[in-house]
């Protein structure tokens, strides 16, 4: 668990700014190709620095499925103030 959480400390400024770019469903689905495969060479290692590698990818790409529940709703858009007090 450790190693897939290490890209959180590194990844959430770039993938905010990728989501204000692209729409999420883009996003998801890039996370997604970058997670899978990830998940799949960690299952097929045969060392430990494999296993570490892999688990670092399929991180970043678990990362980046967080847009859609955790770093999305913070988006530039979102933090407008709609209403004008005064």
């Amino acid at each position: 668990m450790g190693a897939s959480a290490i890209p959180g400390i590194f990844l959430p400024f770039l993938i905010a700014y990728l989501a204000n770019r692209f729409n999420k469903k883009n996003m998801t689905l890039l996370a997604l190709s970058i997670m899978i495969p990830g998940l799949v060479a960690f299952s097929l290692s045969n060392s430990f620095s494999m296993l570490l590698a892999f688990r670092l990818i399929s991180g970043m790409g678990a990362m980046g499925c967080g847009i859609r529940y955790g770093v999305y709703p913070y988006s530039r858009d979102s933090l407008r103030s709609t209403s004008r007090a005064g």
